[in-house]
């Protein structure tokens, strides 16, 4: 399912704007989510989504992932309800 993924943003990425983003990303390990987003910008993706759909992360999770994710160069959005508990 990845490589089809990838193959698709590689072709609708020489369209249109492609934003990638994976499943409860905050439970992949960090090095792997690398590998699989830096694939993705490779070959097209403008910006990446940092989802946790299980709100199992934690700020200090997030922050770490975001420092890693940010040497990407390619814009990243995150789920906001992470830094606005209530």
């Amino acid at each position: 399912m990845l490589n089809e993924s990838l193959n698709l943003i590689e072709c609708a990425g020489e369209r249109v704007f492609v934003s990638f983003t994976t499943e409860d990303a905050t439970r992949i390990p960090v090095r792997k989510l690398l590998t699989i987003y830096r694939e993705a910008v490779e070959r097209g993706a403008k910006r990446i989504h940092l989802s946790d759909t299980v709100g199992v992360a934690t700020v200090e999770l997030v922050e770490n992932y975001v420092t890693v994710l940010k040497n990407l160069n390619v814009e990243l959005t995150e789920l906001p309800r992470l830094f606005n508990k209530n």
